[in-house]
């Protein structure tokens, strides 16, 4: 009979989720630690409400990679982040950024066996305290879907954009490639949980914050990706160039092209019917 991996338990058991037994797996699942006890995530004195820092950075979380867990209606919600091991910096960066909202126990690092694949992957995650300041962001970013019994993400129509969300967005879900000469950059914006509305909302802020003219493409039949030529890419660039987290380096290749200040090349216009949307 298969063992639960976690080796202060070793509890044999007919399923594994994660390698872990049922009771482990809960609370890896809620608190990123699959021996930590349900009083060791509460907080003294928590905030009241997010900084202004802490309010950009989960604002860009809510549009990447970032997950609000509510375990039912009239309870307050976490943030929980998980990311490859390979990005532990940019995490640990997360973390000293909501650090009074996380027990000492948030941070965590872990691996997963796909038998799909027969290959582990390593992993860290975040998971803050459950605070009334994180469910006013629930509220706002998710809606319970009755047939489904789930919370849905979605995108608030009162969603505004500034330097240091796109950064963060950027960091989670973007993509940037230079030319094969070096002299021109372009950027891509994965979407793909959104709806073909949303996304366009989400195009138009851009265009609108820079002036500039980004694209919509598909990624699948339901899935977009919001796109930037040179002149899109560069001008967004030199918004968040001084902002950008150090700790996701590895995505930081403009600094030559932004130091060279070349003549910038604009996208083709879009017809207005291309560019509507509706939220």
């Amino acid at each position: 009979m298969p063992t639960c991996s976690n080796t202060k338990c070793n509890k044999e058991t007919d399923r594994l989720k994660l390698n872990y037994c049922d009771c482990c797996y809960q609370r890896f699942h809620k608190y990123g630690d699959p021996n930590i006890l349900k009083n060791g995530i509460k907080l003294v004195n928590p905030p009241d409400k997010l900084n202004e820092q802490q309010h950009n950075i989960l604002t860009a979380l809510m549009l990447g990679d970032g997950f609000l867990r509510r375990e039912k209606k009239g309870s307050n919600a976490n943030l929980s982040i998980v990311r490859q091991l390979f990005d532990i910096d940019y995490l640990k960066f997360q973390h000293e950024v909501f650090k009074n909202i996380c027990s000492d126990k948030a941070f965590t690092t872990g691996e997963v066996f796909d038998k799909r694949t027969n290959k582990t992957y390593y992993n860290c995650r975040l998971r803050t305290a459950a605070l009334p300041a994180i469910t006013q962001y629930h509220n706002k970013w998710y809606k319970f879907n009755e047939e489904t019994n789930h919370y849905v993400k979605i995108v608030p129509n009162d969603l505004e954009l500034n330097a240091e969300i796109i950064a963060n967005w950027i960091c989670d879900d973007g993509t940037l490639a230079l030319s094969k000469k070096g002299d021109r950059i372009y950027s891509g914006i994965a979407v793909n949980g959104f709806t073909k509305d949303e996304v366009y909302f989400l195009q138009d802020l851009l265009n609108k914050r820079y002036n500039e003219h980004f694209t919509i493409s598909k990624s699948n039949i339901t899935q977009y990706n919001i796109r930037g030529a040179d002149s899109a890419t560069r001008t967004m660039l030199e918004d968040i160039n001084s902002i950008f987290p150090i700790s996701m380096s590895r995505k930081i290749i403009w600094k030559d092209i932004l130091k060279a200040d070349l003549y910038k090349i604009r996208s083709r216009k879009l017809p207005k019917e291309e560019l509507s949307y509706n939220i």
